[in-house]
């Protein structure tokens, strides 16, 4: 919808030049324009390309992440909970990782991820935490911010 047309017309009806019935059939006209019920229009307003702010929303929230897992198992260290066995690190390592993609995996479903483009499904999401680690986590997070601010595109109903 072109919001100057809209006032514009409103300065009109308020000037006594239109009627307000011309002005509703106007104001109709243009919502009938707008790009909710014209998915031409819709399509063409999308961001297109990577959101780099949200990219580097996710890295934060990536690294912050790193950085407190780290200060756990440094605690867990020092009481005697892990020893600082690399197995035992790599065990700590993956267990979370596993833990963080069930939750990741979950909030894919609530956002229905499979119905945007360039978006994974929640198995997906959690097979490539079990392989990825926090490169995944960088990713997954990208993806659930393009959603929640609405750059994602959805897929074609074919």
């Amino acid at each position: 919808m072109d919001l100057e047309k809209l006032e514009k017309i409103n300065e009109l009806k308020e000037k006594g030049i239109l009627s307000e019935d011309e002005f509703n059939k106007m104001k109709q006209q243009l919502l009938s324009d707008n790009t909710v019920n014209n998915p031409v229009k819709a399509e063409s307003n999308k961001k297109k390309g990577v959101n780099w702010k949200n990219v580097g929303i996710s890295f934060l929230i990536t690294v912050a992440t790193l950085v407190i897992l780290g200060i756990v198992g440094v605690i867990l260290e020092e009481t005697g909970i892990i020893i600082a066995d690399e197995n035992e690190w790599k065990a700590f390592w993956r267990f979370f990782y596993i833990f963080l993609g069930v939750i990741y995996a979950i909030i894919a479903s609530k956002l229905e991820t499979k119905k945007y483009k360039n978006c994974a499904g929640a198995g997906t999401i959690f097979l490539v935490f079990f392989l990825f680690g926090p490169l995944a986590q960088w990713a997954g997070t990208y993806e659930f911010l393009q959603i929640k601010q609405g750059n994602a595109i959805l897929k074609d109903k074919k």
